[in-house]
């Protein structure tokens, strides 16, 4: 993604009935050259939505959002991108129906909103999706995938650009089971699993890494010491500027984070 020049602004309202329709959720991209900020949503009654800048200066959004029509309806979905340049940004889509498959879309032209629908990744025999996926973009432009399965474990797997198809479906080894998880590529560009034990009174909090980048071989779980008294809601994972990994946890009983 292209870098903007900072600049202080007023806040915008993009569109009034997109808020009161109710959103399930919202990424943040950008255009199919990269240069101007993009919104998609997933309203909690519609398909997907999307919304860009038009301009930077004056700072302009499109009057309306674009909607997209084919296949089944989002419900939940992880973005995405790979700068290629100046003129291409590819944008992968990856969400789950509102009956429960996987939606994949890839959008890699100049002139698309939502590109076209692709072959999303294998499920293995008897396994079913129970939480949102979460894409990430590898140091090597191999797209992967984590998601919690229909067992409470979680599940991995990886397409990779030069043959453009997925790989092997794999659970992340171990015998933990979650209630849900987050993940963020760390200052190595390996893939560090932050995951609240299901059932786990009080709370526990997990954590592994890939051993490498874009590898398929993960460290053993190891427990991370928290506050005994936290009941998780939803785990934040960002990198400070020194790159090193800081967790936010929204707790479920006060939703103070």
């Amino acid at each position: 993604m292209k870098t903007w020049n900072s600049k202080k602004i007023q806040w915008i309202r993009l569109d009034e009935e997109i808020t009161t329709d109710g959103i399930n959720f919202i990424r943040i991209g950008s255009s199919n050259d990269g240069s101007l900020l993009e919104v998609l949503v997933t309203p909690s009654s519609t398909n997907l939505k999307s919304s860009r800048q038009k301009t930077l200066d004056p700072l302009q959004w499109e009057e309306s959002w674009h909607k997209l029509t084919e296949g089944e309806e989002f419900q939940f979905f992880s973005i995405a991108s790979r700068h290629v340049n100046d003129d291409l940004e590819i944008l992968h889509i990856l969400g789950i129906s509102r009956s429960g498959h996987f939606l994949y879309f890839i959008r890699n032209d100049s002139q698309s909103r939502f590109g076209t629908s692709s072959t999303p990744p294998n499920l293995p025999i008897g396994e079913s999706l129970f939480s949102h996926p979460i894409l990430h973009m590898n140091i090597n432009n191999n797209l992967e995938v984590l998601w919690l399965n229909n067992l409470s474990q979680i599940s991995h797997a990886k397409r990779m650009e030069s043959s453009n198809s997925w790989g092997e479906t794999k659970t992340i080894p171990g015998i933990e089971r979650f209630n849900l998880f987050s993940s963020i590529l760390n200052k190595e560009k390996c893939i560090e699993v932050y995951g609240y034990l299901l059932h786990s009174d009080p709370s526990r909090l997990m954590f592994t890494r890939q051993k490498n980048p874009d590898a398929l071989d993960w460290d053993q779980f190891r427990e991370i010491a928290i506050d005994p008294g936290l009941k998780f809601h939803t785990i934040f994972l960002g990198l400070n500027s020194k790159e090193q990994v800081v967790i936010f946890v929204e707790d479920r009983e006060t939703r103070k984070l």
